[in-house]
């Protein structure tokens, strides 16, 4: 198991038999799951949200004894996927996998918001956190993180990287990486990883800071080249891939690529329970534990209330970044 993600805690959980009870104790016109649960994916397909999502919804379904049906709505960063669960009823039937900070980089940089994130949206489950990955066209002439430096600053403008959209976590990681680095490498948004790692494979776009999940099998099939990971530690996924800490000027650099479910403010606290007991039981499955293993990932248990307080700290953290480092964007 990888070492890097220093803010899960493992909890005990119910067995299925007393998840089942929770779920049960809901009022009837309230029952869940009463109908197939949707869960909506803020990119395109082929990103990390959207894999984690499809990887733990066979055996979710299979739990809960309804359909999980996934969703990809991409666009604006996400806004446009949490507008519509938001918007939806709140009997857990709507939910939506996104990371812990994209509401507050949205509130940050996309004014004014059609919904508060912080008021309108509630966490309900983690799913899965590891690192992104650097990943560059195989076709440049550059084997790690020094060599990159060095030939963003003799090339200024020159590379670009890509994202999952402006304001993405994504988005934040590149700016980081400039601002640490003392480089102007210029940002291309896209709507999802799964739509422009084929152009990083190109050299149409030059590089991006993506998910394991998207990359492992294009990296190992050698059409990326990957120059180091986001996390302080290396991973066991990718054990001869360094750190990018690991290279000066680069070691205040981390990032974490946290995944959980969310759904709207009003939803009643036991369907939120019931939601978060079935994926926690879910997530124990050693199949679905290794599948996510497999692509760099760890599975993230919380309570309720752990994941509430993780999405709070991160979001501040986010917050404090893009303030403090005075990160702008621009089209």
């Amino acid at each position: 198991m990888a070492g890097h993600i220093c803010a899960r805690r493992w909890v005990a959980l119910a067995s299925a038999a007393g998840m089942l009870g929770v779920i049960q104790s809901v009022p009837a016109q309230e029952r869940f799951p009463g109908r197939p649960v949707v869960v909506l994916v803020p990119s395109a397909a082929g990103g990390g949200q959207d894999v984690v999502m499809r990887l733990v919804a066979p055996p979710l379904a299979k739990l809960l004894g309804q359909p999980v049906v996934v969703e990809n709505r991409p666009g604006a960063s996400g806004s446009i996927a949490t507008a519509a669960v938001v918007k939806s009823k709140p009997d857990g039937h709507t939910l939506m996998v996104t990371s812990a900070t994209q509401g507050a980089l949205n509130k940050h940089f996309q004014k004014p918001l059609p919904y508060d994130p912080d008021k309108d949206l509630v966490a309900v489950a983690a799913l899965a956190a590891g690192p992104n990955v650097l990943v560059i066209s195989a076709a440049l002439p550059i084997r790690n993180v020094q060599e990159l430096i060095a030939f963003a600053k003799s090339h200024p403008n020159k590379l670009t990287f890509a994202s999952n959209g402006m304001g993405s976590g994504q988005h934040m990681v590149g700016e980081l990486f400039n601002q640490l680095a003392d480089v102007q490498i210029a940002h291309v948004p896209f709507k999802g990883s799964g739509e422009y790692l084929s152009q990083v494979i190109a050299n149409n776009v030059s590089m991006g800071f993506a998910s394991t999940l998207s990359t492992i099998s294009l990296i190992n099939a050698g059409r990326l080249r990957a120059l180091g990971v986001t996390t302080r530690t290396r991973v066991d996924s990718l054990p001869d891939v360094p750190s990018i800490a690991e290279f000066k000027p680069m070691s205040e650099f981390s990032y974490v690529n946290w995944v959980g479910l969310f759904a709207p403010a009003a939803t009643p606290s036991e369907v939120v329970s019931a939601i978060n007991r079935a994926v926690a039981e879910t997530l124990r499955d050693p199949v679905l534990a290794g599948a996510l293993r497999e692509r760099g990932n760890d599975p993230v248990i919380m309570s309720t209330g752990e994941v509430q307080e993780y999405v709070r700290q991160q979001a501040a953290r986010i917050t404090r970044l893009v303030v403090d480092r005075n990160i702008q964007i621009t089209p």
